[in-house]
């Protein structure tokens, strides 16, 4: 599951279809490769993903997590969490989302690890009203995936989501990363007009345009 779309999950008409193939296949005694079930599972929560029952493709990510932590499917598990903190995000769970972006930067590998490492540090943004920060990006990555995870970096400001848009289109991992931002900033009205009063999500903190955040609980 990749945001750049390359050998990412394409959600379509046919895919649907095929977990429920998969899984039912896998369900036979002896037959399946190898964490087929589990990609079956991750299948059907991604069509319930897209189809917005959050709710029920929470618990298919949870689910298929669990699965794929006892046999040591790294990967699967990998996409799982950071496909959950994507829900997390758009309900606005930002302590729950942090903790399911470190577990997949810990387990996903290569472009996969960089998009949860850099969505880690837009949730926290998002928590704390700290400032973007400015980093070197691999060398390996292709031009594309560059250009998106410096979007991504500029996070809180919602005017990178309008660039971002057509840089994920026709990828489901990258829509769904699209919308939940959207809605976490569109529900946070961040505004950024002289003088603005920022407030932070679930009112933890303020800050005035370009000054430093302060706690509400201090």
């Amino acid at each position: 599951v990749a945001l750049t779309g390359r050998g990412g999950a394409r959600v379509d008409a046919g895919f649907r279809e095929k977990g429920g193939e998969d899984l039912a296949r896998a369900g036979e005694a002896g037959a399946g490769a190898p964490h087929e079930r589990e990609a079956a599972l991750l299948a059907l929560a991604l069509c319930l993903h897209d189809e917005g029952d959050l709710r029920r493709a929470a618990a298919g990510y949870a689910e298929c997590a669990g699965r794929a932590r006892g046999l040591g499917a790294t990967a699967i598990e990998g996409a799982c969490s950071l496909l959950a903190a994507l829900i997390a995000i758009q309900h606005g769970e930002l302590g729950e989302a942090f903790a399911e972006l470190r577990a997949a930067s810990a387990l996903l590998v290569g472009e996969d690890r960089l998009l949860a490492s850099t969505l880690l540090g837009a949730v926290r943004r998002l928590s704390t009203g700290d400032a973007r920060e400015t980093r070197a990006l691999p060398s390996a990555c292709s031009p594309r995936t560059m250009a998106i995870v410096r979007l991504l970096d500029a996070v809180p400001d919602g005017s990178a989501l309008a660039a971002l848009g057509p840089l994920v289109e026709g990828d489901t991992l990258g829509r769904f990363t699209l919308r939940a931002l959207e809605v976490v900033l569109g529900e946070r009205s961040w505004v950024h007009a002289e003088g603005a009063l920022v407030v932070g999500p679930e009112g933890r903190w303020f800050r005035f345009l370009h000054g430093e955040s302060q706690s509400f609980a201090r």
